[in-house]
């Protein structure tokens, strides 16, 4: 998968972007990830790559989603399809967590 990396790491992306050069890295399927580690909270900031996450994920066993939205990188429609992706399975939204572009989710008792 084209990666590209940015000399501030953390602003390093899956989307190109100035002043990021590009690499190629192994992609891994986040469900064998999750087979194989067995989390129960995941912390997801992936600048854009939400989408891509949520469309195929298996969450048993995960009962703490802390996600960070981009906007600039994530349609309002895409946001709201995840929203409603989590809400269908049995988490609820931790508003007292909530700030700006960071949700906290919670699965309910």
């Amino acid at each position: 998968v084209a990666f590209y990396v940015n000399e501030d790491f953390w602003q390093s992306s899956t989307i190109k972007r100035s002043g990021t050069e590009r690499t190629t890295v192994r992609q891994f399927n986040i469900n064998d990830i999750i087979k194989q580690i067995n989390p129960n909270f995941l912390i997801i900031d992936i600048d854009g790559g939400e989408v891509d996450i949520f469309r195929n994920v298996n969450l048993n066993n995960i009962t703490k989603i802390l996600l960070e939205f981009h906007p600039k990188y994530t349609s309002d429609g895409a946001m709201n399809d995840i929203i409603k992706k989590l809400l269908d399975a049995g988490f609820l939204i931790d508003t007292s967590h909530k700030t700006g572009i960071f949700f906290f989710f919670k699965q309910t008792p």
